[in-house]
């Protein structure tokens, strides 16, 4: 009979993932490589689910960086856009910094964001936010200061200084809620829609908000983070970067932080993760990660 046999014969997978359970996760995932019996015990689903780290990293290496002087950097579409606050073109780069795809557009961009063929941006200068697919254009008139906005599939999120503002994607006001009483607002601030649910982050509170996609409110991660706090959400976890600590921590969903190393980018504009890639844009710079996972 087979090792693996063997095994199976007299431990069960659950008693064993019990076990494991007492002892800590980065000892686990550092003995797969003992054997191949072994490495396919400690990496298979049920274990990753056992041990409640599927999509949870265990390692965060840095890869490379490319420079981007003048541009402002986001994610669109599971993409890095490269754009210029006060030109009307955007450039689609890969990780190492070169273009794959040029877009114009006749009005500048201030914010932008995407879903599948739709394109959604902020000018500032009209007080507009136009929505764009390959269908035609619709614009929407706000007469708000904006800090950010975002969208899914459905819907499109403005994120004004006490307010987020819902509108469907064809431009139509949905509902607004309101997320701070502060009488400065959020001064500075992010928002990402991720399932469902909208994460804010704002420089007042210095904490990331969770509410639902009607406006519910579900919750709150963190506390006290510092001035130049960015963040995204990725694989159930949220990845955060408070440039005030220099520290870069990671969240699961409920607000347990499950990872956290030194990191020193000074002056963060934003970070982003793409295909298990982390990219952090500071000083016209991106600096890219790769994940690694349990």
């Amino acid at each position: 009979m087979s090792k693996k046999n063997l095994f199976d014969a007299y431990v069960k997978k659950e008693i064993f993932n019990i076990i494991l359970s007492f002892l800590p996760k980065v000892y686990i995932i550092s003995k797969r490589l003992v054997c191949k019996n072994w490495y396919e015990i400690l990496t298979c689903s049920f274990t990753k689910s056992a041990l409640n780290v599927i999509n949870e990293p265990y390692h965060i290496k840095y890869l490379r960086s490319f420079f981007k002087f003048g541009f402002r950097i986001r994610k669109v579409n599971n993409k890095i856009c490269c754009y210029h606050f006060y030109y009307s073109d955007f450039v689609i780069v890969d990780n190492y910094g070169f273009g794959m795809e040029d877009h114009n557009d006749d009005n500048t961009i201030s914010y932008i964001a995407g879903y599948s063929n739709i394109i959604c941006y902020y000018n500032r200068h009209k007080k507009k936010v136009f929505i764009s697919d390959f269908n035609g254009k619709i614009s929407i008139k706000l007469n708000i200061k904006i800090y950010d906005i975002t969208m899914d599939k459905e819907y499109v999120y403005i994120l004004g200084k006490n307010n987020v503002y819902q509108y469907n994607i064809y431009g139509v006001f949905v509902r607004d809620w309101t997320i701070e009483n502060h009488k400065n607002g959020i001064k500075k601030g992010k928002i990402v829609v991720d399932k469902n649910e909208i994460f804010i982050y704002g420089k007042s509170y210095r904490h990331i908000k969770i509410y639902s996609k009607t406006g519910g409110f579900i919750g709150i991660i963190g506390d006290n983070f510092g001035e130049g706090t960015t963040f995204d959400v990725y694989k159930d976890h949220i990845y955060l970067l408070d440039s005030e600590k220099k520290v870069l921590k990671v969240f699961a969903r409920k607000g347990k932080i499950v990872y956290s190393i030194n990191n020193k980018c000074i002056r963060p504009k934003n970070l982003f993760v793409i295909d298990d890639n982390l990219c952090i844009f500071a000083n016209y710079e991106v600096h890219v990660y790769e994940l690694k996972f349990y």
